[in-house]
């Protein structure tokens, strides 16, 4: 796991705290691989901290999301991670006109991680957490609804189906889209926190 993680010129990249602050990522990348939970946990945090900042990334964002993805299938916690990822990728909605370039990167990134999110869809029952954090980050990719939806509709309540069609409508977001990822991201929020 992670061998190619010291390949990428981390100090060279752009983080949230300008340029050549990646430095510090490969060890949070580490840290959210082993230790205890709580240990992960903060990492996570930090790497949040350093990858997403207020619907903007960074250039170390894209070069990051595949470690993150490789974490995910084995990690404890994948629902901090699956968060992490879905404000990722909502970044190419929301993020500041000069980081069009570095979102789309970052999107493009997370979405190559489609075949782990769909395996970790496939076993989401067991873990509400994971699942709620999960269904928040794969209603970003429009472009793989077709996929998604057979897995989607068991895991969503009555209540909060409608959202499936809304959410992964392409082509593009709409006021709805944004309100439904708004949503989501909140309960996957309160089902973290609980």
């Amino acid at each position: 796991m992670l061998e190619r993680l010291d390949a990428v010129r981390w100090s060279e990249l752009t983080g949230r705290q300008g340029p050549r602050s990646g430095a510090e990522l490969p060890s949070l990348i580490r840290q959210a691989a082993s230790g205890t939970a709580s240990e992960r946990k903060a990492a996570v945090a930090r790497l949040r901290e350093h990858l997403w900042h207020q619907g903007q990334v960074f250039d170390a964002t894209a070069q990051a999301v595949p470690f993150l993805v490789e974490l995910l299938p084995e990690s404890p916690v994948a629902a901090d991670l699956c968060l992490l990822l879905g404000l990722i990728s909502e970044a190419v909605t929301y993020g500041p006109p000069e980081s069009v370039a570095q979102a789309q990167a970052s999107f493009v990134a997370v979405r190559a991680g489609l075949p782990v999110y769909l395996e970790l869809l496939r076993r989401s029952e067991r873990n509400p957490a994971q699942a709620a954090t999960l269904i928040y980050l794969v209603f970003h990719l429009h472009e793989d609804r077709e996929a998604l939806i057979p897995l989607l509709r068991p895991l969503m309540t009555p209540a909060l189906e409608w959202m499936i069609d809304i959410a992964l409508s392409p082509p593009a977001p709409t006021s709805e889209t944004r309100s439904a990822y708004g949503l989501l991201g909140a309960q996957a929020v309160h089902t973290l926190e609980s």
